[in-house]
């Protein structure tokens, strides 16, 4: 079976090591044609993490983790309802910061190209109605973003392209 990120990999992303775009399918993943750097993949996530993180981003990988792991219920459950479970003054500020985003993009049409750095959980994708296959949603951690899928099969809005 084809590797579902191929087309993605060999057109458009640099190899955070060497800046090559030149990808070939492997394992679980794909390699960097120059330098043999590997990036895994897991459905639609990719990591792409260096082989060595700046102190800031050790810091967020050791406080968030960078692999997938099993959630507590109670925290899963209170994230997955951010912010509707949040002081209804916490909760407009996040529904106002939506509306902007959606405001924003709204001049590049219907379905537009964007890419949610820190995008985390998801919360504010999917807020914001800003999902779809054009999406891309990038964090450090790969359980969030774990969650932020299982926060759009929650509400049953579209997944992020990646």
């Amino acid at each position: 079976m084809a590797n579902p990120h191929e087309a993605f990999f060999r057109d458009t992303v640099e190899c955070p090591r060497c800046c090559a775009v030149n990808w070939s399918p492997a394992d679980d993943g794909m390699t960097c044609g120059r330098c043999g750097f590997f990036a895994a993949t897991k459905g639609r996530m990719i990591s792409l993490l260096p082989d060595h993180l700046s102190a800031n981003n050790a810091r967020e990988a050791d406080a968030y983790g960078t692999e997938a792991e099993p959630m507590d219920p109670e925290l899963y459950e209170f994230l997955i309802n951010k912010p509707y479970n949040y002081p209804k003054i916490a909760q407009d500020e996040y529904m106002a910061g939506a509306k902007l985003m959606r405001q924003m993009t709204a001049d590049l049409g219907p379905s537009p190209s964007i890419l949610f750095v820190f995008g985390g959980g998801g919360m504010e994708a999917h807020l914001a109605g800003l999902l779809g296959p054009n999406v891309v949603l990038a964090d450090i951690s790969l359980s969030l973003l774990e969650l932020a899928e299982k926060r759009y099969e929650h509400y049953k809005v579209a997944q992020p392209g990646a």
